[in-house]
C-alpha cells in the first residue's frame, strides 16, 4: 500500500504583523532550531517589510518561503526524488522552464537553489530564451 505523503509544515511561524524585527526574530530561532535544516539564509526587504528564507534540508531539500505579512506567506519546496541524477536532472530542468513562465532567471535561481547561470543555460538548452 502506497504511503501518503505528509502534509509540508511552514519552515518558520507566520508573522504575527507585530514588526519586522519580531517576525525577524522568530524566522531567524525557528530555522537555527531546526534539525532538518542543514543551512539557512533570511532576506529582509525593510521597503515592502517581506522577509525570505531559504533553506536546505540534509537530503537537499530547497526551501523557500516569505513572509509578506499577517497571515500572508508564499512557500516553494523542492524535494529531489530518489532517482538517479540524470531523472534529477530532468526533473530540475522542467521545473525551470515552468517557473520561467512567471519568474526572473535569479528569482527561480533562489527559488531552486541553484546558480542563476545554470538556469541561464538550461532555459537557452531549451530553447526558452
Amino acid at each position: 500500500m502506497a504511503q501518503k505523503p505528509k502534509p509540508l509544515r511552514a519552515l518558520v511561524p507566520i508573522p504575527a504583523g507585530t514588526d519586522l524585527t519580531t517576525d525577524f526574530l522568530a524566522a531567524a530561532e525557528s530555522l537555527a532550531t531546526n534539525p532538518a535544516v542543514a543551512a539557512f539564509s533570511i532576506d529582509v526587504n525593510k521597503d515592502s517589510g517581506i522577509i525570505k528564507t531559504k533553506a536546505v534540508g540534509h537530503a537537499g531539500q530547497a526551501f523557500t518561503q516569505a513572509l509578506l505579512g499577517p497571515g500572508l506567506t508564499s512557500t516553494t519546496t523542492f524535494v529531489p526524488s530518489g532517482a538517479d541524477a540524470s531523472a534529477k536532472r530532468a526533473a530540475r530542468d522542467s521545473n525551470i522552464v515552468t517557473l520561467s513562465k512567471t519568474l526572473k532567471q535569479t528569482e527561480i535561481a533562489d527559488t531552486l537553489n541553484v546558480s542563476q547561470s545554470l538556469v541561464s543555460m538550461v532555459l537557452r538548452r531549451e530553447g526558452v530564451r
